[in-house]
């Protein structure tokens, strides 16, 4: 059985329910129960906004409070615990990602109610290719306990797109803490040794993230799996990393001189040094020919590698900066915002859902565009206008970022919209229509169960990928329907 401990929801309706003793209480908690999922867990706390002839330090309250810690599964200290705000997205997103890398009790308790949101789309891929995910939830009113079937029905079934390889469940990740918070949507994580005992199948949807320090560990299945396509991100210094070094096309030298500039190569642009950045000892091997220097250390004429793309891998030696929204651009992967000066970037993650890409968080800045585009196409949300330029979505999400998009579309430029409409086909109960289309490809991600039923409407060409679950439509203009 569940732990549940609800304070608001319980007491408020007590206001009108017959039996207020702390057995009828505890049947109007067992109700609450029967409608939720067993595997979760919801704790809220129990201080707060009991009715005026029911104190809080009645019996009833009382008895109550103690009956449910007695019945709870797990040790209950945070069932009492301030419900505190996390000091960032990406803080609450690692810590979280690290417990359940621990194998901890992962128990969500954000005030942030998207926040919450962002935190229950997340997850660990364990050893045997399930995923794991938060087994509780901390709740603060009756009002949030209320949404909780549209909460929990948005937690993710299949790692990725964005994957952490931890090396171990504590591993230090300021840097990927940062990273999130300037737009990096990352959601899941996988320890080292799970990593290197998963099958294939288990990681083709992913961008996999990590130290290099925790690559050099695994180096060989990352060269596998970047052979086949797999992107890898790798952030850190590579000095005791040969192996690493190796791989990007690297030697290690003295160290850049203090003073030195930073200058991106893809613009043009030189910069001060940043403060806060270690001074790298790397510089590129002549003989590593595709092996790109994204960013250098300058001094003079001599020059030291600060970031680096060389196939399905990129590098940044740190700190992130932008260059871990930079470089999964270059892989497939875009994931980017575009930030007025003084503005603030959404705080959200990506994760997938029913065969869906489900976007989770929050838009703290209206002025705020995200620009995102997968190796499948632009990610359209179901309800939404994309602006496409250059294949690129371009989106304004309102303050609470909570999408699905099964829709993805290869187009250089126009306005995509894609609706939930009642399925014209009898037997299907669900549809999209997705308008605005110029000579498109699309590949739309339906629930796999759901593909062999699928119909569609427009196109030159459709094929139905089984692999992916997914109706591909080539040389679509207009508009195109698809019910499942």
């Amino acid at each position: 059985m569940s732990s549940v401990v609800l304070d608001r929801l319980l007491w408020t309706a007590a206001a009108s329910y017959p039996d207020r003793t702390a057995a009828g209480l505890r049947q109007r908690v067992a109700a609450q129960l029967a409608a939720l999922e067993p595997a979760w867990q919801l704790a809220v706390r129990l201080e707060v906004a009991c009715p005026p002839d029911l104190p809080p330090d009645s019996r009833p309250a009382a008895d109550l409070l103690a009956t449910w810690r007695r019945l709870a599964a797990r040790p209950v200290d945070w069932l009492s615990q301030d419900l505190r705000p996390a000091d960032s997205c990406g803080a609450a997103v690692v810590e979280l990602l690290q417990a359940l890398a621990a194998g901890r009790a992962a128990v969500v308790a954000a005030t942030d109610p998207w926040l919450r949101r962002a935190l229950l789309s997340c997850g660990r891929l364990a050893r045997n290719g399930s995923l794991q995910v938060a087994t509780a939830v901390a709740l603060a009113t009756a009002t949030e306990a209320a949404g909780l079937p549209e909460l929990l029905s948005s937690r993710p079934d299949a790692p990725g797109p964005l994957l952490w390889v931890a090396a171990t469940a504590g591993e230090p990740a300021a840097w990927l803490a940062d990273a999130i918070d300037a737009g990096l949507p990352l959601s899941g994580v996988v320890t080292a040794g799970d990593f290197d005992a998963l099958p294939d199948a288990s990681l083709e949807r992913c961008l996999l993230v990590l130290s290099t320090g925790t690559a050099e560990g695994v180096i060989a299945r990352l060269r596998a799996l970047a052979e086949r396509g797999t992107g890898v991100l790798l952030h850190g210094s590579t000095l005791d990393c040969p192996a690493v070094q190796q791989w990007l096309g690297l030697q290690t030298g003295a160290p850049a001189p203090a003073g030195c500039r930073l200058r991106d190569t893809r613009r043009g642009v030189t910069a001060d040094w940043p403060a806060s950045a270690a001074l790298p000892t790397e510089r590129l091997d002549l003989t590593a020919f595709d092996a790109l220097p994204l960013a250098v250390a300058e001094a003079g004429a001599e020059t030291w590698a600060y970031a680096v793309r060389r196939g399905a891998v990129g590098w940044v030696h740190g700190p992130a900066g932008h260059w871990l929204l930079e470089l999964p651009a270059l892989l497939g992967w875009t994931w980017q915002q575009l930030v007025r000066p003084g503005g603030r970037p959404a705080a959200f993650v990506a994760s997938w859902q029913d065969n869906g890409l489900c976007l989770a968080g929050c838009q703290h800045d209206a002025t705020t565009a995200l620009q995102l585009a997968l190796p499948d196409g632009a990610p359209v949300p179901t309800g939404l206008t994309a602006a496409l330029h250059d294949g690129v979505s371009h989106l304004h999400p309102e303050w609470g970022v909570h999408y699905q998009c099964r829709v993805f579309v290869r187009q250089e430029g126009g306005a995509v919209r894609v609706e939930a409409i009642p399925s014209p086909e009898p037997g299907l109960s669900s549809a999209l229509r997705i308008s605005g289309l110029q000579d498109a490809v699309l590949s739309i991600r339906l629930p796999r169960e759901r593909l062999e039923d699928a119909a569609v409407d427009g196109g030159d060409a459709v094929i139905f990928d089984e692999q992916h679950g997914a109706v591909v439509a080539f040389g679509v203009s207009g508009e195109f329907l698809v019910a499942w």
